[in-house]
């Protein structure tokens, strides 16, 4: 930066996003996404939850939640900072020429030098996908976060790059090696995040409002946190997020196979971000939201209390199911005092009985043994018939 600074984000880390977001990919859901906008960690997340911190789910608050009360947890709410609009917005760009029979070079708008690939196969008589992803940050701090995604293909791979861009023109005519389609993608995350009262649903697999997931993770009302989240660390982790996938078949084929699993699938409705033109920015723009909401892995997480409109402030809170023997409401209480009296005079029967040698009709029973039972004067009264 030009204040001396140096902000940068790890792109093979494990624990940095975009590793997280390679291995959270298949949780996208593009068939249905009235139901829910992609699952993580077995928790299905609403559109209006997407790039909430995985710790409102994962992190040690949580946890210590589930130890206190188990299964009677039912949900948490808290303020916390969600992605609200697509931060990457793609458009057909670029003009591709060959520098040889394996390398590729892409030359696009407001770049000095070309972008150039090198490929397995012979370009000229094979399919090939060029994917880039760079940062184009100034120097200053405002820039912090700004990339472009780069895309050149052609033949078969150009109409399938073309189909995610909703392009029906240019499908059309990609059937040939000569075909070349080509797309740059801006990404701006600075002023894509809001706050939210993001709400976590423990009881969704019996309420049903996560399908087949136990959890699911909604967004409310906006909120004001006590303490401003939302940082620089954002908009680093959303525009790196999707290096993983850009980088899917490098120096092969260079296919972007998982992105077009997605964005070729998506099914009848609205996308997950309102401002989304396509489905690659859509999807795209999940996987920002993906590596948004895997920082930070440790802690408490991206966590704060709201204020209120009166100034007051409303913290994070939880609500857990409890069940409660008798009536709430000490009036009512009294009903209880006829049964109850009941059960201590039967009580006392039950007790006093054995002890005092009683018998049905509250008579004492005898302390003697009979000379003559009931049965045997029967048998002798019997006898005498007979006879």
């Amino acid at each position: 930066m030009d204040n001396e600074r140096m902000y940068f984000g790890q792109l093979y880390s494990p624990a940095c996003p975009p590793l997280q977001v390679k291995q959270l990919w298949g949780g996208i859901n593009t068939e249905n996404l009235s139901d829910y906008a992609l699952a993580s960690n077995g928790v299905a997340i609403q559109r209006s939850a997407v790039g909430a911190s995985s710790q409102v789910y994962t992190g040690s608050s949580i946890r210590e939640l589930r130890t206190a009360y188990g299964l009677s947890l039912s949900n948490t709410t808290q303020c916390v900072p969600v992605m609200t609009l697509n931060p990457i917005s793609c458009s057909p760009g670029g003009t591709v020429s060959f520098v040889s029979k394996t390398n590729v070079s892409l030359t696009v708008p407001d770049r000095e030098e070309p972008i150039i690939q090198s490929f397995r196969d012979d370009v000229r008589h094979n399919f090939f996908m060029l994917k880039h992803l760079e940062t184009t940050s100034d120097g200053s701090e405002s820039s912090v976060g700004l990339a472009k995604i780069y895309f050149a293909a052609n033949g078969r791979f150009a109409s399938d790059l073309a189909h995610t861009m909703n392009d029906r023109d240019a499908i059309k005519d990609a059937g040939d090696h000569e075909e070349i389609y080509a797309v740059i993608c801006d990404i701006n995350p600075r002023d894509k995040f809001g706050y939210r009262q993001v709400t976590l649903d423990l009881k969704a697999l019996e309420t049903g409002k996560g399908l087949d997931f136990a959890y699911s993770l909604s967004g409310g009302e906006p909120c004001q946190p006590t303490v401003e989240t939302i940082n620089k660390n954002h908009f680093i982790a959303a525009a790196i997020a999707n290096n993983a996938m850009i980088e899917e078949a490098w120096r092969l084929d260079g296919y972007f196979t998982s992105i077009w699993i997605k964005a070729a699938t998506y099914g009848e409705g609205s996308p997950v971000f309102s401002g989304s033109k396509n489905p690659l920015e859509d999807v795209l723009g999940l996987g920002a939201a993906m590596g948004a909401a895997s920082l930070p892995k440790v802690g408490n997480g991206i966590v704060a209390s709201s204020i209120k409109a009166d100034d007051s402030v409303s913290g994070s809170y939880a609500f857990a199911e409890v069940t409660r023997l008798g009536p709430e409401s000490t009036a009512a209480a009294a009903l209880l005092l006829p049964p109850g009296l009941c059960l201590v005079i039967l009580g006392c029967l039950f007790i006093m009985s054995p002890r005092s040698s009683w018998k049905p009709g509250g008579d004492r029973q005898q302390t003697e043994r009979p000379e003559q039972y009931a049965g045997e004067s029967l048998k002798e009264l019997l006898g005498k018939v007979v006879l």
